[in-house]
């Protein structure tokens, strides 16, 4: 078994490594934790930069990207200790409605 990235793959995790550096650092908790809610700002972004319909297909808007894309964006979260709800918003209950139709 191969486990390692190919090249548009490595160029992915390290776009979606300077996003979360850029936006989503472990010193920018305090404002998400002192709210009790989320980052409005966050989900635009992930929204803009298509991380909210990454395994979606085509036929839904989404880029059709794999389980290992989805697995790359969740490394780099738990990196930062990113603790908005992206997994259950933008990965389950996608997916359980994408399985609904």
């Amino acid at each position: 078994m191969d486990f390692q990235l190919n090249e548009e793959q490595g160029m992915f995790k390290d776009t979606v490594r300077r996003l979360m550096d850029d936006n989503c650092s472990f010193d920018m908790r305090a404002a998400v934790i002192a709210t009790g809610s989320f980052n409005a700002a966050h989900w635009q972004l992930f929204a803009e930069q298509g991380l909210l319909g990454l395994a979606l297909p085509d036929s839904c808007d989404g880029l059709g990207y794999s389980t290992i894309e989805t697995a790359l964006v969740m490394e780099e979260m738990g990196r930062v200790l990113f603790i908005e709800p992206y997994w259950p918003i933008a990965v389950l209950a996608a997916q359980t409605l994408l399985a609904s139709r």
